[in-house]
C-alpha cells in the first residue's frame, strides 16, 4: 500500500513538472513580434509597418495570430489577420502555418476588428514558417508557392523590447 502511493505520488510530481516545463518553454515566445521589410526608398531603410505576430496563453494552449502585408503590385498594399494553425514549439524550433486569409484595404488592429471589416479579396496560399529565437529574435524561414513569401528568412523583433 505504501509502496504504491509513493509510486502515486512520483507521477504526480513528474506530470506536473513536465506540464510547467511545457508552460515554461513558450515564455520567451509569447508576445507580439514584428517584421519589416528593407526598402531602399524608405528613410529608415525599411517598410513604415510590416508583418505581425502575436501568442498568447488561452488557458493550458498557446494561440498565434499573424497580422500580414500583401503587396498586390499596381493594385496596392492590401492586409491580412488570421489565426495561426499547427502551432508547435518542439526541441526550440517553432513552426506554423498561415491559411488562406481575407484581403483588407486597411490595416485590422485585432482579428475581432477583422472580422467587422468587409473584406475586399482573399488569398488561398498558405505560408510555412519555421525558426528558432536567436539572440532575442525570431528567425523564421518562409516556405510556399514561388513568390509568396514576403522573403525566404523573416527575422522578427520582440515589439516592446530594446
Amino acid at each position: 500500500m505504501i509502496r504504491t502511493s509513493i509510486l502515486v505520488f512520483a507521477a504526480f510530481v513528474l506530470s506536473s513538472c513536465s506540464t510547467a516545463d511545457a508552460a515554461d518553454r513558450w515564455t520567451p515566445i509569447i508576445g507580439k513580434w514584428q517584421y519589416r521589410q528593407l526598402n531602399p526608398r524608405s528613410l529608415t531603410g525599411y517598410d513604415m509597418e510590416g508583418e505581425r505576430l502575436e501568442f498568447a496563453r488561452s488557458g493550458s494552449t498557446v494561440v498565434g495570430r499573424y497580422f500580414g502585408l500583401e503587396r498586390m503590385g499596381d493594385e496596392g498594399l492590401y492586409y491580412t489577420a488570421t489565426t495561426v494553425t499547427k502551432l508547435s514549439l518542439r526541441d526550440s524550433v517553432l513552426s506554423f502555418v498561415v491559411p488562406a486569409r481575407s484581403l483588407y484595404g486597411k490595416r485590422p488592429g485585432s482579428l475581432a476588428a477583422a472580422k467587422k471589416m468587409k473584406a475586399t479579396g482573399f488569398t488561398k496560399h498558405e505560408l510555412t514558417l519555421t525558426g528558432r529565437l536567436v539572440d532575442g529574435h525570431l528567425r523564421l524561414g518562409c516556405s510556399a508557392q514561388p513568390g509568396e513569401c514576403p522573403e525566404a528568412i523573416m527575422v522578427f523583433g520582440k515589439l516592446g523590447q530594446r
